[in-house]
Order: structure tokens, then sequence, then C-alpha cells
């Protein structure tokens, strides 16, 4: 789990994930982030939960709860979210670029988030956090 500056903040071991489990096992790994409050510094709102993930020719999509947005609002705690979420599938083999939905919409964060194929953590840190 990662601070939007790229800080390493938890990981216990590196795997090799099956291609074939890939979609559920990122899925699990997203979901214990927003449930365990003790992985991270940062609290996401009660209920956050991944819709659905599909990960086709190295991009990942990601469908998130509604759920997300009820964090009071504020582009600092926006960005940690997503950095946390981008940067921890980026570091998921076959993952390359990572797109959020959230509610379905690709605009769906309050402060006017856009993650699209988003495919490093440069990308996050040198303007495709559009606000």
């Amino acid at each position: 789990m990662y601070t939007p500056e790229g800080e390493n903040l938890w990981y216990v071991y590196e795997a090799k994930i099956p291609e074939a489990d890939i979609n559920q096992t990122a899925a699990f790994v997203l979901n214990n982030l927003f449930e365990n409050e003790t992985l991270n510094s940062y609290n996401y709102p009660a209920g956050t939960y991944v819709l659905s993930l599909e990960i086709e020719n190295g991009l990942a999509t990601v469908y998130i709860s509604d759920e997300i947005t009820k964090y009071g609002g504020g582009s600092y705690i926006e960005r940690v979210y997503i950095c946390q979420i981008v940067k921890t599938l980026l570091d998921m083999e076959p993952i390359e670029k990572v797109t959020l939905m959230v509610g379905g919409e690709l605009h769906g964060f309050p402060e006017g988030t856009i993650i699209e194929e988003v495919g490093s953590w440069i990308e996050l840190t040198e303007g495709i956090l559009t606000y």
C-alpha cells in the first residue's frame, strides 16, 4: 500500500499469481485494502468495494462502488486513495495500466480526478491526476 509520494507503507511478500486467477486476486487485494484499517493510515469509507475488475491485454479496469466518494471531500485524500489503488495494481503481473470507474463513470471522483490507462507512477505524479 502506498502514499501519494510513492512510499511503500505495507508489503508482506511477493508472489507470482496464475493469470487465470488474476481478476479475482486483484479484486481480493483491493477489497482487503478498502476493509482493513490497519493496512494503511487512510481509511476508506465504509462499504467501499470492488464491483468488478477486468484485466485484458495488461489493462485493469476496476469498477468501484460509489461509497468511495463518501470521504467528505478534499483533493489530497482522493489522491491518496487513487495512488494506493493504482500503485498496488501496477505491482501485480500482468497488469501494465489501470482505469478506475466509480459508479460506472470514468469521471466518478468528487474532485474530478480521471484515471484512464495510467501505466506508471510517473504518470500519476506528472499530471494524469486532472482536477
